[in-house]
């Protein structure tokens, strides 16, 4: 995943890491590990949610979450979840949890993405007032 859309964002939208820390409740040093690809989904979220960012994927059935969405693509390309763990180099846990909405590194998601080819981006939500990681569908050209 490409994480400069978020200094970027923050930058046209003339937002300050002092008020994007107060916005999303992260610290100024936290906003900018984040703003390097370092740091935990749930950090993340919060960030982009104070931007008006969301995280979306390609083959997304309706409402699906991120952790679903990733257990169905992992089982379509015939892994197990042991199987995905040892190609990325993680513990069977660390996908378990991943599956099920826990919080992770995001240099761990950012394998799950290569290693399934889920190719997940960072985008401008449509609607900011809605909840950040909301399922969208890729709009056919």
């Amino acid at each position: 995943m490409n994480f400069n859309i978020i200094k970027i964002t923050r930058n046209k939208q003339e937002i300050t890491l002092t008020t994007l820390s107060k916005r999303s409740g992260i610290s100024i040093s936290a906003i900018r590990s984040i703003e390097a690809g370092v740091g935990t989904t749930s950090t993340l979220k919060a960030v982009m949610g104070a931007l008006g960012l969301d995280i979306r994927w390609s083959l997304c059935l309706g409402d699906e979450s991120l952790g679903d969405y990733i257990k169905r693509m992992r089982i379509s390309k015939e892994f197990s979840q042991r199987g995905l763990a040892r190609e990325i180099s993680v513990s069977h846990p660390t996908i378990w949890k991943i599956e099920h909405g826990h919080d992770c590194q995001l240099d761990i998601l950012d394998k799950v993405d290569k290693a399934l080819s889920l190719k997940l981006q960072i985008k401008k939500l449509k609607f900011p007032r809605f909840s950040v990681l909301q399922a969208y569908r890729k709009k056919p050209f």
